[in-house]
C-alpha cells in the first residue's frame, strides 16, 4: 500500500527530522517516535524508513543538498524492507507518470519535461543569479520570447554569446538531474543544452537574429518555485 505525492513540497513530516525531538506524554505516543531511522539512496532520493506505531513506513524525498522539501512519495511493509521496495516502485511510477506526460515540440523535436520534472530540476542544481534572472525574464515574455541582446541584458552579461552558453549550461544541468540523453543538435544557432530550456526561432526578416521562447512547462515551473 503507498500514498504518492505528485508535487513535492505537501509535506513534511517531523518525525522523521533526525534534528528535531518530538516530546510525548504518555507510553502510547512515544510508540509513535521510530527508534532508528535508516536512509538509502535511490537515484536522484533519498529514502527515510523506520518503525512507527508498529507500522514499517518509508518515505522518499529529493536528495539533498535541495530546496525541494516535503514527500515525493510514502509506503508501508510488513517488514523494513518492504516498506522501502514498496516506496521505490511508487517513485518508479510517478516517474513513468511523468515520462508519458512529455510532450514532443514541434519545433525542437525535444520531448519537453513536464512541469512537475521542471520544477523539481530547478531548484535541486546549482544555478547563477545571473542564469535565474534569465529565466525570469524568459518566463514573463511569454510567447514573444527575448532576443539574444535582450537575453543578455535579463541576466547582465556582456554579450549575446555569453547569454547563450549560459542557456546552455541551465539545460545541460536541468538534463543531467533528470537523468535524459541529449540528442546532437541539429537546429541552427541552438547551442547544446539550451534547447531544453527554450526554443529558438529567427525574427521576420532578420535571418541573423534569433528569439528564444520558453516552454509553457517550465514558464509554470519557473512561477511556481522561483
Amino acid at each position: 500500500m503507498s500514498k504518492l505525492q505528485s508535487k513535492g513540497g505537501l509535506n513534511n513530516p517531523q518525525i522523521f527530522s533526525s534534528n528535531k525531538k518530538v516530546k510525548t506524554s504518555s507510553a502510547t505516543s512515544r510508540s509513535a517516535v521510530p527508534s532508528s531511522i535508516k536512509i538509502t539512496d535511490f537515484g536522484r532520493y533519498q529514502i527515510k524508513s523506520g518503525l512507527i506505531a508498529k507500522r514499517y513506513i518509508a518515505r522518499a524525498f529529493v536528495k539533498p543538498p535541495t530546496q525541494v522539501r516535503g514527500v515525493i512519495a510514502e509506503a508501508e511493509g510488513a517488514s523494513e524492507n518492504a516498506a522501502i521496495s514498496a516506496v521505490r516502485d511508487a517513485i518508479e511510477e510517478i516517474n513513468e507518470r511523468r515520462s508519458t506526460e512529455r510532450r514532443k515540440d514541434t519545433k525542437t523535436d525535444f520531448f519537453v519535461p513536464c512541469t512537475d520534472e521542471y520544477a523539481e530540476a530547478i531548484i535541486s542544481v546549482s544555478l547563477t543569479k545571473p542564469q535565474l534572472a534569465m529565466l525570469s525574464a524568459l518566463s514573463l515574455a511569454h510567447e514573444d520570447g527575448l532576443n539574444e541582446t535582450q537575453l543578455a541584458n535579463a541576466a547582465g552579461y556582456k554579450s549575446a554569446q555569453l547569454a547563450h552558453r549560459s542557456l546552455a549550461a541551465i539545460g545541460r544541468s536541468i538534463a543531467k538531474y533528470l537523468s535524459f540523453e541529449l540528442t546532437v543538435v541539429t537546429k541552427p544557432n541552438a547551442l547544446h543544452g539550451s534547447y531544453v530550456v527554450a526554443a529558438c526561432e529567427h525574427l521576420t526578416n532578420q535571418a541573423d537574429l534569433v528569439r528564444w521562447v520558453i516552454y509553457p512547462e517550465l514558464r509554470d515551473a519557473i512561477r511556481r518555485v522561483l
